[in-house]
């Protein structure tokens, strides 16, 4: 990581500060925090290690987004009333034109014509968030946010041993394309299970650099704490493109 794409994270941050959403402004202080992390305590410093020839997928923007000047995006959801809405909000245009899937992350493939890439879509706040914040278009980035019942207290907390601790099935996407940026979320009781102690050390042995912050609901003046985990991982190889960089 450099001091440029900390500045990148740092300025999405400002951005999201100015929306009246209260989910807004809790995702600015993630990446605010994260920001001070890159560039004050050197956390975010990888060793160097590029892609091998052949591995994985190349993503690639698809060309009638290109030719339109837009986003192209493949949201993966397994529940149908939350894909239903994914297409809904595509639809309307609140999030990136794109396909959506209801194939379980653990037969799905990555989609090597896609470079942006949400797995447990959700409704689709990972895609709304990377708008605000002025994510380039062009620029690689996966998201995720694993189910989280397997390490909540509303559950049974069964961690590793619940069939719903869908990380491992979604590493094994991850090895095969490597995306340069991934940004994931879970709930804050995972680490004591650890659940992040895994992710990191998945994607440290992948040449990733990680950071996360805790953010409960509260810090942005909600009735209830609701604390989650939110974490970025990003490799060391270039990313963008030489235009990008002057820009940032």
């Amino acid at each position: 990581m450099t001091n440029t794409d900390a500045a990148l994270v740092r300025e999405g941050a400002d951005r999201l500060a100015e929306s009246p959403l209260l989910l807004d402004y809790a995702m600015a202080m993630k990446l605010r925090s994260l920001a001070d992390r890159m560039e004050d305590r050197g956390a975010w410093r990888g060793v160097e290690r590029h892609r091998p020839e052949g591995m994985g997928c190349t993503p690639r923007p698809r060309r009638a987004d290109q030719e339109g000047g837009g986003v192209s995006a493949w949201y993966n959801e397994i529940d149908p009333f939350a894909a239903r809405w994914l297409r809904s909000l595509i639809e309307t245009g609140h999030i990136a034109q794109g396909e959506v899937s209801e194939e379980s992350v653990e037969t799905a493939e990555p989609q090597a014509d896609t470079i942006r890439q949400h797995y447990f879509a959700g409704i689709g706040g990972w895609d709304y968030a990377l708008r605000l914040a002025g994510w380039p278009a062009d620029r690689p980035v996966w998201t995720g946010s694993c189910p989280c019942q397997p390490f909540s207290v509303a559950g049974k907390a069964e961690a590793g041993r619940d069939s719903r601790h869908l990380w491992p099935a979604w590493f094994r996407l991850i090895r095969k394309c490597r995306p340069d940026t991934i940004f994931g979320e879970q709930v804050a009781g995972a680490i004591g299970h650890g659940w992040l102690d895994l992710v990191f050390s998945d994607l440290e042995a992948e040449g990733y650099a990680c950071g996360a912050v805790v953010l409960g609901a509260h810090s942005v003046g909600a009735p209830h704490r609701r604390q989650r985990i939110f974490w970025v991982a990003n490799t060391s190889s270039k990313v963008g493109t030489d235009a990008q960089k002057d820009e940032i």
